[in-house]
């Protein structure tokens, strides 16, 4: 049976035996539109698998994203609702915590006050409430990781992503060297033309966007608890919702290059679907999908 069949009165039911509880937002759509509810449920049965079920990612680390998406959307409401899920199928506040500062150097400390902050107080309180076995979680699929292949990704590079091909200003002193090499090393390609030319103009801004950065962007091997796709991919969705071509093409890259899958690219752009609507998704995420597809046919290739 698929999940259009099922009846408005089945997936209140689903809600409540999922969550202990019916999210106002789902009883409200069961009140006033319950073939809009229906759809919506379509779209949530596909998206909200984990591994086990035939999804490409774990499904705390999808609600993880939604909960960014909302954020970037400035919708407090619904970002405590993905926050909420998350919780609910074992992210760990450490996990959102690097999300959410992570979103301090894209939308600034305006975003943290009104809706980050609220969702970590929120994650903090929850917690204790929760019996979760995190031992029993399911793990990201295993990765096959190209970020080992350097230089060797350029002509790569140039073909499927010329949006990041820029003017290379060199670093002129240790501390414009350090920060070149941290950025260099994170998207495995050379600094942005913008961020360098921040640290002549202002060395003292760009030290600051480097330090919020670069905590929140570690690998799980140096010290970061969330996986580094992740990082990426929900760099990727904020991208997607704010048009911007440029960072969201960064992401990807560096997303696949770490051993994304087309797979996940879609479940990510799905929860943009879902979250934002279509637009969105038409305005940027459909060209990341196809940038991603065409990488990958070629990725393995490269020797």
């Amino acid at each position: 049976m698929s999940s259009a069949d099922i009846t408005p009165d089945e997936i209140m039911q689903f809600f409540k035996e999922e969550f202990n509880e019916v999210p106002e937002h789902i009883q409200f759509m069961y009140d006033v539109a319950p073939t809009s509810l229906q759809g919506h449920y379509t779209m949530w049965n596909h998206l909200f698998k984990d591994p086990s079920e035939g999804g490409a990612i774990p499904k705390r680390y999808k609600a993880l994203v939604a909960m960014s998406i909302a954020k970037a959307a400035r919708n407090k409401q619904s970002a405590l609702w993905w926050t909420h899920a998350a919780m609910h199928w074992g992210l760990k506040v450490e996990e959102l915590t690097e999300n959410v500062c992570f979103n301090l150097t894209g939308q600034g400390l305006g975003t943290f006050i009104d809706i980050g902050s609220e969702c970590l107080k929120y994650a903090i309180k929850l917690q204790s409430n929760l019996n979760i076995d995190f031992e029993a979680l399911e793990s990201m699929p295993e990765l096959t990781s190209y970020h080992h292949l350097g230089e060797k990704l350029i002509p790569l590079d140039h073909e499927i992503f010329p949006v990041l091909i820029e003017d290379i200003v060199k670093p002129t002193n240790d501390e414009e060297k350090k920060i070149h090499e941290y950025f260099q090393k994170s998207f495995n390609a050379p600094m942005p033309e913008f961020w360098a030319l921040l640290g002549k103009e202002s060395l003292e801004m760009l030290e600051g966007y480097f330090l919020l950065r670069k905590e929140t962007m570690k690998r799980e091997e140096e010290g970061g608890f969330t996986p580094k796709i992740i990082k990426e991919l929900n760099a990727v969705a904020i991208d997607t919702l704010l048009h911007n071509d440029w960072g969201g093409t960064a992401h990807l890259r560096a997303a696949l290059v770490n051993g994304a899958t087309i797979e996940q690219v879609r479940e990510i752009e799905g929860l943009v679907i879902m979250e934002a609507g279509m637009v969105a998704y038409k305005m940027s995420g459909v060209g990341f999908v196809k940038s991603a597809a065409a990488y990958l046919e070629k990725l393995p290739l490269i020797k």
